[in-house]
């Protein structure tokens, strides 16, 4: 694995796996790695990963297959529809079928992966005919994405203090059957459609699982929630968003929910949204018609019967009672899910 070096700045932290992937790691780089990916996540809930290992060249090759899934026609696509309720996402969701928000049209499409080991939602696949090697690929491309998972797993149960036991409990508590691949299309769009109000590419919201492994292309329009001091009510009057720009070969990594409840807040789960990109020439013609987005998020969570606490080592000083009752995955998943289709 060659290291690289980030070619963009940020706002957000930029993670160096190297220290902790490398075959000259040490046991210092492990855990300046695992000290700066949870500090990262604690000042600002995204952080952007370099040096993770994942092939330039697949990455590449996962967009082109987003791309070609996409160019098919809309008869083909719903070929593999996504079921009608939730609170499991597979198949194909036509534009305007997901509402994150109840007031806004969202603008996209999209396609769900699951586990083929998850029997209770198992993947919903297009004909081998219509889309050779589709299934093939992603299949392969989402255990390869969980396997990274277990890394961030390990670095961020090293930076929170758990004990060997309780990092291995909850790696185990991952097998991976429950994350969700998903292969998002954002159309173009005119601007003025989302400058009046009515439309939106994805609006805020925060990921309820464990954490988000994203990548984007290069089109922008990913934003962020800044991170501000005060009361709860305080920082929703003074809500600002950053931009999460596009960082070449790195993967965004967000905090969820889950792990917001495991650390006692101390990582909170942040709200973004997907808006119209920052840059002038990302827009066409009169009617400023918006570029084509693709991006590709990894939800990473538990196995459905996994009792999620806080962990023992986040209870300390100020925070040394629990904020949130214990909670079974499948309960809290189901609660969250509800009214998103």
């Amino acid at each position: 694995m060659t290291a690289t070096e980030p070619n963009t700045k940020s706002p957000f932290p930029v993670i160096d796996f190297d220290g902790w992937l490398s075959s000259s790691s040490t046991a210092t780089s492990r855990s300046k790695c695992a000290a700066d990916l949870v500090r990262g996540c604690h000042e600002s809930g995204f952080v952007y990963i370099i040096n993770h290992g994942i092939p330039d060249n697949l990455l590449k090759e996962v967009f082109e297959l987003s791309k070609n899934l996409f160019d098919l026609s809309h008869e083909e696509k719903m070929l593999a529809p996504h079921p009608p309720d939730p609170p499991w996402h597979r198949g194909y969701s036509s534009v305007g079928l997901e509402k994150v928000s109840s007031t806004l049209k969202e603008y996209k499409e999209s396609y769900e992966v699951g586990s083929e080991h998850n029997l209770d939602a198992p993947p919903i696949w297009l004909p081998e005919a219509v889309l050779p090697g589709f299934r093939t690929f992603s299949t392969s491309f989402y255990w390869t994405m969980n396997a990274f998972s277990q890394q961030v797993l390990g670095v961020l149960a090293m930076g929170l203090g758990l004990s060997q036991q309780q990092t291995d409990e909850w790696k185990k508590a991952h097998t991976g059957n429950n994350n969700q691949l998903r292969l998002l299309h954002y159309p173009p769009l005119a601007a003025w459609e989302m400058e009046g109000g009515e439309m939106t590419r994805m609006p805020a919201h925060t990921d309820f699982g464990s954490f988000t492994l994203l990548l984007q292309d290069d089109c922008g329009g990913l934003q962020a929630e800044e991170r501000a001091s005060g009361t709860l009510e305080e920082r929703r009057l003074s809500r600002q968003y950053i931009d999460v720009k596009p960082m070449d070969g790195a993967i965004v990594m967000n905090v969820g929910s889950l792990l917001t409840r495991w650390s006692n807040e101390y990582l909170e789960a942040p709200r973004h949204r997907v808006t119209l990109p920052p840059l002038s020439d990302r827009y066409e013609g009169e009617q400023r018609m918006t570029r084509e987005r693709y991006s590709i998020p990894y939800f990473v969570s538990p196995d459905l019967d996994t009792m999620v606490e806080t962990f023992p080592s986040c209870l300390e000083g100020e925070n040394a009672q629990p904020k949130f009752e214990k909670i079974r995955w499948r309960d809290y998943m189901r609660m969250r899910a509800q009214g998103s289709y």
